[in-house]
């Protein structure tokens, strides 16, 4: 089930559009075992991912420095201690937007699909799942200049460096600490979560640079009796 947190943000409509941009093997997975891939977030591309900026460090630093009485060697291992709760964290990311990105096909789906959904139906497509799903938008900040807060370990796991603003991501949530999730198998990579897949998609759309869809992912579009669209974008 999805459970909203007081510590995350959500858009304020709850029809804001979801979007998240696949290739076509990782779309037939999601069909077929009518599963969504939660990737562990230390194998996330992005090295900043699940860390503290600068000065969230340095403030951190000094603070298990005064707390503990320690030295600065000592109260930097607390810092990555700290940080190290990431480990206990899976996402699914999803792309806030109003419409298609042409970004977002580049990156994610050069030769794949779209999928549609939104806010709502995102959380509803969860209802039958007997874990703890959350999740909400992240935040973006500079990691060189500024400081943020602590004490919760979402702050950790929500916050990004700046150069990723474009993704606008809304990002779902698995924290494998919750003891509703302690017993779900992991895989080398990340946790699959069980899903509504009719609930989760809205409709898909085809990308305008990709060759005719796949037959065995068609039957399995018909089988859930997802809708497919022509993408919105013209190419040469």
């Amino acid at each position: 089930m999805f459970e909203r947190h007081k510590a995350l943000r959500y858009p304020a409509n709850s029809r804001q559009q979801l979007w998240r941009y696949f290739p076509y093997d990782r779309l037939l997975d999601l069909l077929q075992s009518e599963e969504l891939f939660f990737t562990h977030l230390p194998a996330f591309s992005d090295g900043l991912e699940g860390s503290l900026t600068l000065r969230t460090r340095e403030h951190l630093t000094s603070w298990f420095r005064a707390q503990n009485n320690s030295n600065e060697t000592s109260a930097w291992e607390e810092v990555k201690k700290y940080e190290e709760n990431q480990a206990e964290f899976f996402a699914s990311c999803w792309h806030m937007n109003k419409s298609e990105s042409y970004l977002m096909w580049k990156v994610y789906a050069k030769r794949g699909i779209a999928v549609r959904s939104t806010f709502e139906r995102v959380q509803a497509s969860f209802d039958g799942f007997a874990g703890a799903i959350t999740g909400g938008t992240v935040d973006y900040v500079d990691f060189t200049r500024e400081r943020t807060p602590v004490g919760n370990v979402f702050n950790l796991v929500m916050t990004k460096d700046l150069p990723y603003f474009d993704e606008r991501e809304f990002r779902l949530l698995l924290w494998k600490i919750d003891p509703r999730n302690v017993e779900i198998a992991r895989q080398p990579k990340g946790i699959r979560v069980s899903a509504n897949v009719r609930m989760l998609i809205e409709r898909v759309f085809i990308n305008p640079l990709s060759g005719p869809v796949p037959g065995e992912l068609m039957e399995q579009l018909d089988r859930h009796k997802i809708v497919i669209d022509e993408s919105s974008l013209k190419h040469r």
